[in-house]
């Protein structure tokens, strides 16, 4: 259990350090620039996993489809709601009503 341990410790270390050297270099968070990127590409990736045909197509399509189930079964974020078009996107600011 102690190597276990030490090992996962190691890591998380590791990954603090990678972290840390990257805001060094950039002055951005690298989870945050990976989570917004991510965010921005992912629905263009599952439009083009899902027009995929042939073997791979229908592999695909039940994996996407178990993925669907799972996230129904969930509270979804406003990003989720966002890639499924149920949550609208922010437009101009609304004015505040007069007083």
């Amino acid at each position: 259990m102690q190597l276990c341990t030490s090992h996962l410790q190691s890591k998380c270390h590791g990954q603090k350090l990678i972290s840390e050297e990257f805001h060094r270099i950039t002055s951005k968070d690298l989870l945050g620039t990976f989570g917004a990127a991510f965010d921005k590409h992912v629905p263009c990736l599952l439009k083009l996993y899902r027009a995929r045909k042939g073997a791979f197509g229908q592999k695909m399509e039940d994996l996407l489809e178990k993925l669907d189930e799972k996230v129904s079964e969930v509270p979804q974020s406003k990003s989720m709601q966002k890639l499924r078009g149920k949550w609208p996107e922010p437009g101009p600011p609304k004015p505040f009503p007069p007083v």
